[in-house]
């Protein structure tokens, strides 16, 4: 008995250094002609991080071993991503194609859908819940039978097609619980403004700010 609490205690010691190991991550981000692109972001699983590429087109990121994916977003030229395997370094190059297809991709779908001020509407009161407010007088949106929410000209790179939902500038699974009556602005976004939120608002992103 007297064994059993160092054990348990080295044996708790090793399960945290396992789960927080990391590894230090070399990257690079270019074009096909090997042209920097500084202005890239870097996701750790979809999580937007505050990394900054250099300007020779390199940076150098903390990554934890559980990490799965490490991907790049760059206005110009959209989204790359890459298996993380514990490697040290990684190169992400993106294609005039990539370019192409951006570009083409931001003038056909606007940034900013639409924001609309609640608080001043005074026929808000007519809705029972925020669903119904949306399909109605929201632009750019759809609403099924299964308050499933699609904003038209959103293109995921994900299976889903949900949009982020984020209230009060706190991301949520879903607004369920808020009422027309308790909302003072909604805002949807898509395109540019959308990739914020990295992979989470590749659907498109309803903000809510809330009285």
């Amino acid at each position: 008995m007297m064994f059993r609490k160092p054990i348990l205690v080295l044996a708790f010691l090793l399960l945290s250094i396992s789960i927080f190991a990391q590894t230090s991550l070399i990257g690079n981000v270019a074009d096909e002609k090997g042209k920097p692109i500084i202005d890239a972001i870097v996701y750790v699983d979809t999580i937007k991080t505050a990394t900054k590429i250099n300007a020779v087109g390199y940076f150098k990121i903390e990554v934890a071993d559980s990490t799965e994916t490490i991907s790049v977003f760059s206005a110009k030229y959209g989204y790359l991503t890459a298996k993380y395997a514990k490697q040290e370094r990684l190169s992400f190059v993106f294609s005039d194609v990539q370019k192409e297809n951006q570009m083409a991709k931001n003038k056909t779908s606007s940034s900013a859908l639409n924001t609309l001020n609640v608080q001043k509407d005074v026929n808000k009161e007519l809705f029972t819940n925020i669903y119904q407010y949306i399909a109605g007088r929201v632009a750019g949106v759809s609403v099924n039978n299964d308050n499933e929410i699609i904003i038209r000209g959103g293109s995921s790179w994900e299976l889903s097609n949900d949009p982020l939902f984020v209230v009060d500038g706190v991301v949520v699974n879903n607004i369920d619980n808020i009422l027309p009556a308790d909302v003072d602005q909604i805002q949807v976004l898509k395109g540019v403004d959308a990739a914020i939120y990295g992979s989470r608002g590749s659907s498109g992103v309803i903000e809510i700010t809330t009285r």
